[in-house]
């Protein structure tokens, strides 16, 4: 599943980035959303492991995850020079379709 869902980043990335005509950033703006996605699941896998009901860890798991969406937000908006709810509706088709082609494909739906 990891490798699929990192090769459609990279697909994805390059397919915005020519559509805004600006494929010299695919390195380093790939580059900065796998680093992003490393390490707010280096930090969240811990988390995730200890969380229980009681223990409240599910609410911080969920500022990870909205402080991950806020920087791959800003990556891309850097990246295509697009303003901030541009971003937002990128980073959402991103995931949109990941979740549905990803899941698709691995039978996850």
């Amino acid at each position: 599943y990891g490798p699929a869902e990192t090769a459609l980043l990279a697909a994805l990335v390059y397919a915005v980035l020519a559509l805004r005509r600006r494929p010299a950033r695919y390195v380093q703006t790939l580059t900065a959303l796998l680093l992003v996605g490393v390490a707010f699941n280096a930090l969240s896998l811990p988390l995730t492991a200890l969380a229980q009901q009681e223990n409240g860890l599910g609410l911080l798991i969920l500022l990870l995850v909205g402080w991950s969406f806020a920087v791959s937000v800003h990556i891309l908006r850097q990246a295509l020079d697009i303003p901030v709810p541009a971003s937002v509706l990128v980073n959402i088709g991103f995931f949109l379709v990941a979740y549905y082609g990803l899941g698709s494909l691995f039978g996850l739906l």
